[in-house]
């Protein structure tokens, strides 16, 4: 069926970075993180249409809203990582 969505949320309560390993035999992987940025990160009256198909797939479309943020995260190592938070 075809909705509209309306005042849609969306608030991360971790961020996790693919880091280069310590050990350089390993492959990167995921890591936890720290957040250095402060209560700017939720993402907030985000809306469009929301399209569920027979199957039970879901299709958004975000038509308008505050639909980015600036956020910044730091690596285990003690790297700061920033980047755009986005839909």
């Amino acid at each position: 069926g075809k909705y509209e969505m309306k005042k849609l949320c969306m608030e991360p309560t971790s961020f996790t970075v693919k880091a280069e390993s310590t050990n350089k035999n390993l492959p990167p992987d995921f890591q936890k993180t720290k957040l250095m940025t402060r209560l700017t990160y939720t993402l907030d009256e985000i809306e469009g249409p929301l399209d569920v198909s027979p199957d039970g797939k879901l299709k958004f479309e975000e038509k308008d809203g505050i639909d980015y943020a600036a956020v910044t995260v730091q690596l285990p190592g003690g790297e700061r990582v920033p980047f755009l938070f986005t839909v």
